[in-house]
């Protein structure tokens, strides 16, 4: 049994990492991460056109700088191709639209949740808000001194009894850059305190909201590992030698172009002598986009894809030792992926994986565990009935234990509607060493998806007839001669409002430039989304706007994905992605391609998405997301199985001092006892009825019987013939399980 004991007031930098849980209880816990963030701001571009400017954006006056209207160019379908890109761009301010290399980082979105001890905060916060039900204290230390938190939810009772009900154990953050996972387990401990305190009278719930809290800071704070440039990165920031030269993290990604960020460097046709191989090519449906050459058009491969970087070592390859080793969810010893790399040294390297597994093996009582991160076992039901190469180790789950998932499956489709959900592989996972190893149900979700993903609410009133209930009728859509209102566009950190009048007023204008500055303007304007582009023709000819974004969601629904289109299967994930961010996030999730010279690989172009904009979700949909999460978690406990002991007859006397007695073990909660898995793992003890008698007053019937897991709504019964010690008026029944906990019942005798 691990030893409870008050956290000690200290800085977590000295907390051992051991199976010992140190709880604490509203104590402020320092932390050691800094927040660091830049903003410049440009001047516009200044033209002789009216615009006015405001809080929330530009408006292209309708009348040109002579205060005559603008005529609209007759006869030349191609002038308007042309000039209505380059009236909006030149009526922008320059640091929307301009291609050369930026001066100040464009694509630096506001921090979520950065400021320093951010985590140490709230769970102080909590605790001290429901100091009855809510504990928390530490598993560990990290690599870098941070506390591996701990909550612990527990109804009223003995401080023993809390570790011997049986327990759901929610763990988020083993990917640093999930912070919606962390977001969301937080939210989810102060929801199951507040609104569902009833479910842990007799039910724990522990949290370990942040595994991975190194990496969790630097994302928080837009920060790359080692100070460096904000990228995507999950591992642990253990130094690491990635190209075995002997030296460690002395060639990572580098943000060349200074725009705050590291993203993709596409380049055409390496070289030989570059070690770079052409692997990929621009998509010509969507030139932003790159993808494998399909062998049965004959096409070629013309372009290599490689982080953004140069060669800093001199070995002649690019990025390939930044810092980092470890990626936590390979480092398992579940089907360990010893050659991959991420894979770690050996099984359990990281201090953070480490205190985990100790925590869960001093805790028999975990019955299941929900885990938030890049891994689904609730959309897609793992596979039943397949195993390793050495025919013990399951790749997905029992047979038996199928049922299980697949009710869980479909409550979770029910409170989410999510339709299809990304899933990392499981070699080396927590969520595959749960099940396997450490044998409970073992579920997992990514918590948030690309809302193309999530299926819309069936609407009744669609379906009534007219009358009460009945839907209103839908306001007229635009005609296509009728002209376009104002419309709003998000470019970048610019909001511009446009009119028909006023773009074609501009366009008067940009008529007279020069073929010069005409290339400049179409070049820019390729840059823009692709939603946008069709937008701003839209509204210049006087047409429907045909993308308008939905008002912005705040809690409540989620995000309505747009139509179904005929092609839609044949899209890459790429392609719905880059479709997500420019028709509902303002195109803010991919930076356009810029050309850059390479020093030592020539022309290159970098550019591609936006770091951490394909997991976490916008900070508007994270009341929802917990609301869905808590609702899935309540059912979870709602399912635990429950052993009850019970005597269906009143004890018989047979003779002077020798009694019948018969008690009933019956499990009145949904699940068995045991997953299947559990009970082929027999990592624990079974479950034992036994009759709290001398072994010589047991006449018949074995004093202490061994159970098999029940299944839901199951029972067994035992029957003794005892001859309890002269005086007894009652005989005690006991039952005890490592996971569920001990019954007892005193049956009387007459």
């Amino acid at each position: 049994m691990p030893r409870w004991r008050p956290l000690p007031s200290r800085s977590p930098a000295r907390c051992p990492t051991s199976h010992t849980t140190r709880w604490q209880r509203n104590s402020q816990i320092r932390t050691q991460c800094s927040t660091t963030s830049s903003a410049t701001s440009v001047p516009p571009l200044r033209l002789p056109l009216s615009i006015r400017s405001g809080r929330t954006g530009v408006m292209l006056s309708a009348r040109s700088p002579g205060n005559r209207r603008a005529e609209q160019p007759r006869g030349r379908c191609m002038t308007w191709t042309r000039l209505l890109p380059m009236a909006l761009l030149a009526a922008l301010p320059t640091d929307t639209v301009s291609i050369a290399q930026p001066a100040a980082p464009p694509h630096q979105p506001a921090p979520r949740q950065a400021s320093p001890g951010f985590l140490d905060a709230r769970i102080s916060e909590l605790a001290a808000k429901h100091p009855s039900i809510i504990r928390a204290g530490t598993i560990g230390a990290s690599r870098g001194q941070r506390a591996i938190h701990v909550l612990r939810l527990a109804g009223p009772g003995a401080e023993e009894e809390a570790d011997k009900r049986p327990a759901l154990l929610i763990v988020a953050g083993i990917n640093g850059q999930h912070l919606v996972g962390t977001d969301t387990a937080i939210g989810l401990a102060e929801k199951l305190a507040s609104e569902h305190a009833a479910l842990l009278n007799d039910r724990t719930v522990f949290f370990i909201p942040c595994l991975n809290p190194d990496t969790a800071e630097l994302h928080r704070a837009r920060s790359g590992p080692g100070g460096g440039a904000y990228r995507d990165f999950s591992r642990s920031q253990s130094p690491d030698d990635a190209d075995r030269d002997g030296r460690f993290d002395e060639d990572g990604p580098v943000d060349l172009n200074g725009d705050g960020v590291i993203t993709m460097m596409r380049v055409p046709e390496p070289l030989p002598a570059t070690g770079l191989e052409a692997t990929v090519l621009i998509d010509p449906d969507e030139p932003r986009l790159m993808r494998a050459p399909e062998k049965d058009k004959a096409e070629r491969a013309t372009h290599a894809l490689i982080v953004e970087g140069r060669d800093q070592d001199g070995d002649g390859k690019i990025a390939e030792d930044g810092p980092g080793g470890v990626e936590f969810d390979m480092n398992f010893p579940y089907r360990w992926p010893e050659f991959n790399d991420g894979a770690g040294p050996h099984q359990l390297a990281e201090p953070e994986t480490l205190a985990l597994v100790q925590f869960m093996r001093a805790h028999d009582n975990i019955l299941a565990v929900l885990t938030f991160g890049p891994h689904d076992t609730l959309i897609a039901v793992p596979p039943a009935g397949k195993f390793d190469e050495t025919g013990s180790v399951p790749i997905g789950i029992e047979n038996d234990d199928k049922p299980v998932y697949e009710k869980a499956s479909e409550h979770f489709k029910e409170l989410t509607r999510i339709t299809s959900s990304p899933s990392a592989p499981l070699e080396g996972s927590f969520v595959g060493w749960a099940y396997a190893h450490f044998g409970v149900y073992s579920f997992s979700t990514p918590v948030w998806v690309r809302p193309d993903l999530v299926k819309e609410k069936d609407s009744e009133e669609a379906r009534s007839p007219a009358g009460e209930g009945a839907q209103e009728p839908r306001p007229e859509a635009p005609q296509p001669d009728k002209p376009s209102g104002p419309a709003t566009i998000q470019i970048g950190s610019m909001t511009v409002t446009l009119t028909q009048e006023g773009v074609q007023a501009a366009m008067a204008e940009v008529e007279a430039m020069n073929e010069a500055d005409r290339a400049k303007a179409m070049e820019a304007f390729r840059a823009l989304p692709a939603a946008v582009q069709q937008r701003i023709m839209a509204i210049g000819q006087g047409m429907p706007d045909p993308d308008a974004p939905d008002a912005a969601h705040v809690g409540g629904e989620a995000p309505k994905s747009p139509p179904a289109k005929k092609d839609d299967k044949k899209k890459s994930e790429d392609a719905r992605w880059l479709e997500y961010s420019d028709t509902q996030r303002n195109g803010e999730g991919f930076i356009a391609w810029q050309p850059f010279d390479h020093p030592q690989l020539g022309k290159v172009e970098i550019g591609g998405f936006t770091p951490g904009f394909r997991m976490n979700p916008p900070d508007a949909e994270l009341e929802r997301l917990i609301t869905e999460q808590t609702s899935f978690a309540a059912w979870l406990l709602e399912k635990f199985p429950r052993l009850v002991v019970e005597a269906p007859v009143a004890a018989e006397k047979l003779s002077p001092g020798v009694w019948r007695i018969t008690a009933r073990v019956r499990n009145e909660g949904d699940w068995p006892t045991r997953s299947a898995i559990g009970a082929k793992a027999r990592r624990l003890a079974y479950t034992m009825l036994e009759v709290e008698l001398p072994e010589n007053a047991v006449l018949s019937g074995d004093r202490i019987r061994r159970l098999s897991p029940l299944a839901g709504g199951a029972g067994v019964s035992q029957e003794w013939i005892v001859a309890p010690p002269p005086g007894s008026t009652s005989v005690r029944v006991r039952v005890r399980s490592p996971e569920l906990g001990v019954q007892s019942l005193d049956i009387a005798l007459p």
